[in-house]
């Protein structure tokens, strides 16, 4: 009888017993087997296949600003929005969240010093995505809606958050 460590595509694997004499499975189960640190079958590690998987799926991501800061500012640029209708009762334009996410993708190609706020240390990028939107939103608001902006607090536009958000 001899154990063999049978691998899958995980580099997860199960361990069966073999009749090596009759040449038959005499008892499978499912029993995972770790493999940090040590080589999987394929001569790579878990680390290093989990590693390759992330930058793989990295580089598939639309924009330069996804892929740097792994920052989704069309999310963002919904939360923004969402916080404001909140605080004025009063719906923004259908595109205005698309809008504010594609002026940062615009600005992330475009100007070096926004491209070195967003990969700031820590969460300085995604707070940062914030506070240009919010102040960007505050802008379109005092030119066009008028009447909404007067509403809003004046650290808005210096892109803090509103009361209650």
């Amino acid at each position: 009888m001899s154990k063999v460590l049978c691998q899958n595509d995980g580099c997860m694997g199960y361990v069966i017993e073999i009749d090596l004499a009759g040449g038959r499975i005499i008892f499978p189960w499912q029993a995972p087997v770790r493999t940090r640190g040590r080589r999987c079958g394929k001569g790579v590690s878990t680390r290093a296949a989990r590693r390759s998987e992330f930058h793989r799926w990295r580089a598939s991501l639309p924009t330069p600003l996804e892929r740097d800061t792994l920052l989704m500012p069309e999310v963002i640029a919904d939360m923004v929005v969402a916080e404001a209708e909140r605080f004025l009762p009063a719906e923004l334009p259908a595109g205005h969240a698309g809008r504010l996410a594609a002026r940062a993708q615009h600005l992330y190609a475009v100007n070096r010093h926004f491209k070195k706020t967003m990969n700031g240390p820590g969460n300085q990028g995604r707070d940062m995505l914030y506070v240009y939107m919010r102040h960007w939103t505050a802008g379109w608001l005092k030119r066009e809606r008028n009447p909404l902006f007067q509403r809003l607090p004046a650290e808005y536009a210096m892109g803090r958050p509103l009361p209650g958000s």
